[in-house]
């Protein structure tokens, strides 16, 4: 695609699930069991049904299979579009982020000698920060690829689905391969998926860590026009997750009202640390994450809050390098949780 060299797609194919209740499985090292007769879960015993979670994620987001690559978290996938990148760019790669972001960005970046161009969001500034700002900054920089962190995280700036599909166009006629990571996503922002994906300069990289609260399933996937999605399958372990995630995750994709339950958990949280943080006089931001930033007067008080909450036994993030040293950041889990923070905020204060 664009400037990019020809990619030998390596056709992936997945032998048939059977179900282990009803076939004696002696073609595989696995442990087996009484078939036909046992109906307790026993699936660890067996490598897990990839097939069945693809289908189920695509019905969940009213797609086909074939916009779909799954893997262990999005971080494997990030890395899997890096090779993928290296492996078909003739020219130099030149990564376009915001700043902060996921520290792998710059890890993948420096392994695979990419060159990577950030710009700082300020949470007090971030409306400055707006399409033509993006546009400039592709420009000037050279930009190969972009990752477009919708929300960016842990300083946000929300894109709208319309300024989204103006950035694709532009990247589309620059050449520029876009990536939209939508980790913090879907808690007070919706993407507009079945229009995204017609582009093929476009992936979307999506997970269960953040928007619900499941980082420890460790499951991710990339949503993307099939061409991509194609290639980018290439790359795929031959079993991309656990037995138990596999399990966990159709649980899940079966029963929505776990899932509202979780987001509305988390954006009741938020809405309630805002209000809590304005009681205090304090300016806080963050209106589609899963969590809030503030600030406090200077660095020196940024620390020793940040060391008082440690002690406490309370962890928040604070040693953010410069121009954002005087922020903080607290994930959103739940109000109980953030009522003792609140008072040891308070102890703080006094």
């Amino acid at each position: 695609i664009f400037t990019m060299k020809k990619f030998k797609t390596i056709e992936r194919v997945r032998r048939p699930f059977l179900n282990y209740h009803k076939y004696l499985r002696l073609d595989r090292a696995e442990y087996g069991h009484k078939f036909g007769k046992e109906k307790k879960d026993v699936s660890d015993n067996y490598y897990p049904n990839c097939q069945n979670v693809m289908l189920r994620l695509a019905n969940f987001h009213k797609v086909s299979i074939d916009n779909l690559v799954i893997g262990l978290g999005a971080c494997s996938l990030i890395k899997d579009i890096f090779l993928w990148l290296h492996l078909k760019n003739n020219k130099k790669n030149i990564i376009g982020i915001s700043n902060p972001n996921f520290f792998m960005y710059t890890i993948y970046s420096n392994l695979l000698n990419f060159k990577i161009c950030k710009f700082n969001i300020d949470p007090s500034k971030s409306k400055k920060i707006d399409v033509n700002f993006l546009k400039k900054f592709i420009k000037q920089n050279k930009i190969t690829s972009f990752f477009l962190v919708n929300p960016s995280h842990p300083f946000e700036k929300f894109w709208t689905n319309k300024e989204v599909i103006e950035i694709i166009k532009f990247c589309k006629k620059r050449k520029v391969f876009l990536i939209i990571d939508e980790a913090y996503g879907n808690l007070g922002s919706k993407s507009d998926i079945q229009h995204i994906i017609k582009f093929k300069n476009v992936l979307l990289v999506e997970t269960f860590s953040k928007n619900y609260g499941l980082p420890g399933l460790r499951f991710g996937y990339l949503i993307g026009h099939k061409t991509i999605i194609k290639q980018l399958m290439s790359f795929r372990l031959s079993y991309e997750i656990s037995s138990y995630t596999a399990k966990k995750v159709i649980e899940l994709l079966n029963n929505k009202n776990i899932i509202r339950s979780k987001i509305n958990s988390i954006k009741s949280s938020r809405k309630f640390a805002h209000m809590e943080f304005k009681k205090r006089g304090i300016k806080s931001y963050g209106n589609y994450g899963n969590s809030v930033t503030f600030g406090m007067k200077t660095k020196k008080i940024t620390q020793a809050l940040g060391r008082y909450l440690k002690k406490k036994k309370i962890i928040i993030n604070f040693n953010y390098p410069k121009p954002f040293q005087h922020y903080l950041n607290i994930t959103t889990t739940n109000k109980n949780n953030l009522k003792l923070f609140f008072s040891k905020l308070d102890n703080f204060i006094q």
